[in-house]
């Protein structure tokens, strides 16, 4: 059995409480990751601005 078929079945395994929990942990993750690029790109930028700017590149229906 190969890897992706594993994966696939162990999320099918999953409640539907648990698959949002694990999609909210990983939309996390991007906004983290892409505040600390956009840190790195423009350091003088408030921490307001990155997070509306990191929101607004990976994804956020609020923003």
């Amino acid at each position: 059995m190969d890897t992706k078929q594993v994966d696939h079945e162990a999320v099918a395994r999953l409640t539907p409480e648990a698959k949002l929990q694990l999609l909210s942990g990983m939309i996390q993750q991007a906004w983290d990751l892409k505040e600390m690029w956009l840190r790195v790109r423009d350091p003088d930028a408030s921490a307001e601005e990155i997070r509306q700017r990191a929101r607004s590149l990976v994804g956020d229906p609020t923003s």
